[in-house]
């Protein structure tokens, strides 16, 4: 009985032995579960930051380069999987790592990670632009990895180049602004000139010819001198509604004239209208056609296509973090003809850069940075993409048209009444004394009383002297441009104040400015562009 008892206390204190370790243990686990819970929420946390970034971000061993962490956006866009070799999975039939993984070094020579090293490159599978920024850092079993973190900058990268072609237009337009005005003020003064030997020379003489030849000459310079105010600020363009598939074949059929390339056309039923400058858009496909043209001495085909289209704007607006997409069409020109090489295609906007050969009268260079500035200045859109013996491809986007309803002009009170007279008196103001005495001969050889100024002010004191003495004049010739002076801009306002109903002309040789592209709105009554001949200046005072 004793011993009964004695073993079942035994057996009794080996339960509450063994119940305490259960106990213990079960504390233990429900410890081990917190800390669980706590490293699958840290886990989560991180997971959602890492997964949430707009960057790849991915983490490989430091020999073997097998992925160890890839986050959401690395797995969905390239296929990542745990395990698998990095290098495999970024780029096609690889056969080792990326020359940079190999090439930099991410510890010193202790062992201690030195930092971050970033690095652009263009990722041949998906044909995107990336950052990488890689360093080494400890990982949870306390080796040392590679950390790379890869950013999308391609849209970065297209906006850098488009400033830069825009910085190497502006650059010309500078020049040819400067340049082309003075320019186009010695053509005019050739040109008057010209035209009055003309009328003292006998109209059957052989000088007629050759003056005739002259005046080809100085048209054909005026024409170059405008082309390179396409460059400069000004060039704006005068709007209008119109349906690009009519313009496109209207130009084809002109530049293709007489050579061994046909076009074949491909567009979409219902295409949008859009709204631009038809002189100058005209000019742009040209020069995209000629080039074409050019590219294919063999003769060929030339195929246009266009289409509607979304467009990223960021394309126009130079932002990368504009994300709007807009209504487009998206004309494309595609050539097959010899194509251009990288090293040229990416200087091809650039002034006077060509790869074709100068003195044949195809290497000026000026064809695609003319068109660029036109779609610029359309608030479009142009791209270029081409690999020898396979053609060329350039992309134009252009923004659908929408319409915008403008307010009627007020008309302006007549406050002045000014008699009619037989005889025509015409003020001209100009800061050349050449051109002022150039005008003096052409007005009087056409038979009528011409008086200059060189400045605003003085225009203004010679129209108020003539009203006072009865004696007015019936046309105002103002220079848009006056150096150190007021100039025609400024003036007319003035003289409108005066007499609302004058009849004033600008003159510029500026071809572009916004003035003359919009004269009607300034006040002005007509243009005459600088350079000009007596038959155009008869014009102009046959309608004042």
């Amino acid at each position: 009985m004793i011993e009964r008892d004695s073993e079942c206390r035994y057996y009794r204190d080996k339960c509450r032995l063994l119940e305490k370790k259960v106990e213990e243990l079960e504390s233990v686990i429900i410890k081990e579960k917190k800390i669980e819970e706590k490293l699958r929420r840290l886990y989560c946390r991180f997971e959602a930051v890492m997964d949430s970034l707009d960057a790849f971000v991915f983490v490989t061993h430091f020999e073997t380069y097998e992925i160890l962490f890839a986050n959401k956006l690395t797995r969905e866009n390239f296929g990542i999987k745990i395990g698998t070799i990095c290098w495999e999975s970024f780029k096609e039939n690889a056969n080792g790592p990326c020359s940079f993984c190999k090439s930099i070094k991410l510890l010193e020579n202790n062992g201690i990670p030195n930092g971050v090293h970033v690095h652009r490159i263009k990722n041949i599978k998906d044909n995107e632009w990336y950052e990488l920024h890689i360093q080494a850092i400890p990982w949870v079993d306390g080796s040392i990895v590679r950390l790379e973190i890869a950013s999308n900058i391609t849209k970065q990268i297209q906006y850098e180049k488009e400033r830069l072609k825009s910085k190497n237009i502006e650059s010309l337009g500078i020049l040819a602004g400067g340049i082309a005005h003075d320019f186009n003020n010695l053509l005019a003064i050739i040109l008057g000139n010209i035209s009055l030997v003309k009328i003292a020379s006998p109209a059957d003489s052989r000088i007629q010819k050759y003056l005739d030849r002259i005046e080809t000459a100085i048209s054909q310079a005026r024409e170059l001198t405008n082309h390179l105010l396409t460059f400069s600020k000004g060039g704006i363009p005068v709007f209008r509604t119109v349906s690009i598939p009519k313009i496109i074949k209207n130009i084809a059929g002109l530049t293709l004239s007489g050579s061994n390339v046909k076009c074949h056309y491909e567009f979409d039923n219902n295409l949008y209208p859009v709204s631009i400058d038809e002189t100058q858009i005209s000019i742009a496909f040209r020069n995209i056609l000629a080039n074409s043209v050019d590219a294919m001495p063999g003769g060929g085909y030339i195929t246009i296509k266009g289409k509607n289209t979304h467009c990223p704007l960021f394309l126009v607006t130079g932002d990368p973090t504009c994300n709007h997409y807009d209504k487009f069409i998206q004309i494309t020109f595609e050539d097959k003809g010899i194509g251009i090489n990288e090293d040229h295609l990416k200087n091809i906007f650039d002034p006077f850069f060509t790869t074709k050969l100068y003195g044949s009268g195809k290497g000026k260079g000026l064809g695609l940075p003319i068109a660029y500035s036109i779609i610029k200045k359309h608030n479009g859109f142009i791209e270029v993409t081409s690999q020898p013996g396979n053609g060329t491809n350039v992309e134009i986007y252009l923004p659908a048209f929408v319409e915008i309803k403008e307010e009627k002009a007020v008309p302006i009170n007549q406050t002045v009444n000014i008699e009619p007279i037989m005889t025509r008196r015409i003020l001209v103001m100009d800061d050349e004394p050449f051109i002022r005495e150039m005008f003096i001969q052409m007005i009087q050889e056409l038979g009528f009383d011409c008086c200059t100024a060189s400045d605003g002010d003085e225009a203004i004191m010679h129209y108020l002297n003539a009203l006072n003495e009865r004696n007015p004049f019936d046309i105002v010739i103002l220079d848009l441009t006056i150096k150190n002076g007021m100039g025609g801009k400024k003036t007319i306002e003035k003289i409108l104040e005066i007499n609302p109903s004058v009849f004033a002309v600008v003159s510029s040789g500026y071809a572009y400015d916004e003035v003359i592209e919009n004269f009607k709105e300034y006040g002005f009554k007509a243009i005459l562009p600088k350079p000009f001949s007596i038959d155009q200046l008869k014009e102009i005072i046959a309608v004042g």
